[in-house]
């Protein structure tokens, strides 16, 4: 997600805030005002999942989509580990969250 032009700028320590407290509905309403990586994604997705699974599926698109965009270095089988992770999330959502983490951080995308 991406900053809109002309609006103001949420804090990220508002973000992180709104996710630990499971907070999807604050994350959707100002989606267009955050600005927050690849690995907090991760964990929108595994709240978008606990609280709004009939969002999920477009919430892994705009993952990958984002990853394919943003990510240096990648390699065939990180689509792979994805598309298995998010298949995961439903049996083993700690296990999917793990998987998406290691590869984001495996490609130097820290928080």
């Amino acid at each position: 997600m991406f900053v809109s032009a002309g609006a103001p700028h949420i804090p990220y320590a508002r973000f992180r805030a709104a996710l630990e407290a499971a907070d999807l509905e604050f994350i959707v309403r100002h989606a267009g005002r955050l600005n927050f990586g690849l690995a907090d994604a991760v964990e929108v997705c595994l709240l978008i999942y606990r609280k709004a699974p009939e969002r999920l599926q477009d919430a892994r698109l705009r993952w990958i989509r984002r990853y394919a965009a943003e990510v240096d270095g990648q390699q065939w089988g990180d689509y792979r580990l994805i598309v298995d992770a998010f298949d995961a999330l439903p049996g083993d959502p700690e296990l999917a969250l793990g998987r998406l983490l290691s590869l984001c951080s495996l490609r130097g995308l820290g928080r």
